[in-house]
């Protein structure tokens, strides 16, 4: 999944523990970035995640990476 297209990994915050966005948000944030972007969604999402990484936000860069994997559900779902 997120291995396949983005060499970017979850990183870990304090003790493990990292803020978890909410299934509904992450699946509407996805539906929305494949709506704007299409075929480049992931690519895209990709790219804000090493920018995030690079700028010092994981969290935020891990809920990217969560966002990704449900883009390519949603991929997945509509090539059926």
């Amino acid at each position: 999944m997120v291995g396949s297209n983005c060499d970017a990994r979850p990183a870990k915050v304090g003790d493990g523990l990292i803020m978890v966005v909410s299934d509904p948000d992450i699946h509407r944030a996805a539906r929305l970035h494949l709506e704007r972007h299409v075929d480049e969604a992931v690519t895209k999402a990709c790219d804000m995640v090493r920018n995030l990484k690079a700028r010092g936000d994981n969290e935020a860069a891990d809920t990217w990476l969560q966002i990704i994997v449900e883009i390519e559900v949603l991929q997945r779902g509509s090539a059926r």
